[in-house]
């Protein structure tokens, strides 16, 4: 009886024996690559005894894909527009549990604010970091091109001023919205205006500059100005912010800054998410809870060169880089922050064709319509 009863144990034990290796603490994060600090995680598993896996996407269009479909992932880093605004709207992201995140209490309420036209009780994300969409110079390589005023759009869009510019190579982002945005800023224009009027009044107005951009690019922006490949550039201020930092450590000869142009900036925020599918809910949760930890949004600041959604963070951000107005606006300079959107299907094709058309890509009427759009 005992033999029978032991080769049973022995039995079921083979049956329960692989289940064993499942059951190991794992976290499967999704996000940029080099967005999160790798000595964090180690802190986190330490702290947790859960191993967090940080694997990373190169797109937004590559992200909102793998949501759609089958994956692990358990908590994804997304820019709040459009990615978010998109899939948020498509339902693909599990409602937080607020009672396992008591460290919400730290988020500063104008970011909650800024994203509530997305998730208007915040059930779905939670805004993390944030920067903009400025003006990268190379200090040096401009100073003897006699323009004076380096805080406005104007370097790049004043028809007068660009071209004694051109040739000090400048690059705009290889993105329509962004760039049309920039122009509508300097127009004094709603940069998140649904009239079509406007879009064509941005794409005009970039048509006669087209000729002094040297390239649109979106990716190397810290290795083009360090190389000293462009003189003006924009782009996002984490990428311009590191550059600049960089310079000063290793290449001192090479004096970059972050500009935030007086006519305003389209503000980014990430946002942390759990996606609908993901299986290690308590995880995610005490994840998302230990980096709202403001010593932590301070350590994922300092790496990055970024701002943070937590002024409680504050006292353990490196002075210098607190300091900077262009990264951490206090209330004067963040008036000049604004929050995008996430425009109609017909909007996004029609300003797609728009930019078409002044890359050389297509040729084709514009015409443009009542204003209705489909959502």
């Amino acid at each position: 009886m005992f033999n029978k009863f032991l080769i049973f144990l022995l039995f079921f034990g083979t049956l329960i024996l692989p289940g064993c290796k499942s059951s190991k603490k794992v976290l499967y994060i999704y996000g940029w690559a080099g967005y999160f600090p790798p000595e964090l995680l180690k802190e986190f598993q330490k702290e947790t005894g859960i191993e967090a896996i940080y694997d990373t996407y190169e797109s937004e269009e590559i992200l909102e894909t793998d949501l759609c479909m089958e994956n692990s992932y358990d908590v994804v880093i997304i820019t709040a527009w459009p990615s978010f605004a998109r899939t948020t709207k498509a339902k693909l992201f599990r409602p937080l549990s607020k009672e396992q995140i008591p460290n919400l209490k730290y988020i500063d309420s104008a970011f909650l604010e800024k994203v509530s036209c997305i998730d208007s009780e915040h059930c779905y994300g939670v805004p993390y970091l944030f920067g903009s969409v400025g003006l990268g110079v190379n200090l040096d390589k401009i100073s003897n091109s006699g323009v004076k005023d380096l805080r406005t759009w104007g370097m790049i869009f004043d028809y007068k001023v660009i071209r004694k510019l051109s040739s000090y190579r400048i690059y705009l982002l290889d993105n329509a919205k962004d760039v049309f945005q920039a122009v509508l800023l300097y127009l004094g224009k709603d940069p998140c205006s649904t009239d079509k009027k406007l879009w064509k009044q941005a794409y005009d107005f970039l048509k006669k500059i087209r000729p002094f951009i040297t390239r649109f690019q979106n990716a190397r922006q810290e290795d083009t100005l360090l190389a000293q490949e462009a003189s003006i550039l924009q782009g996002f201020s984490d990428n311009i912010a590191l550059a600049a930092f960089q310079g000063k450590q290793y290449s001192p000869s090479v004096n970059i800054c972050y500009v935030v142009p007086k006519e305003g900036v389209m503000m980014t925020i990430d946002m942390m998410a759990i996606p609908k599918r993901a299986t290690h809910i308590e995880a995610a949760h005490k994840f998302i809870n230990f980096v709202l930890r403001p010593k932590n949004m301070a350590a994922i600041s300092n790496a990055l060169k970024t701002a943070n959604t937590s002024s409680h963070s504050h006292p353990w951000i490196f002075p210098e880089l607190l300091k900077n107005r262009e990264i951490f606006p206090d209330k004067k300079h963040f008036k000049k922050f604004h929050g995008d959107f996430l425009p109609s299907i017909e909007l996004t094709r029609y300003i797609s064709d728009l930019w078409l058309d002044l890359m050389g890509e297509k040729n084709v009427e514009l015409p443009i319509s009542d204003g209705s759009e489909d959502e």
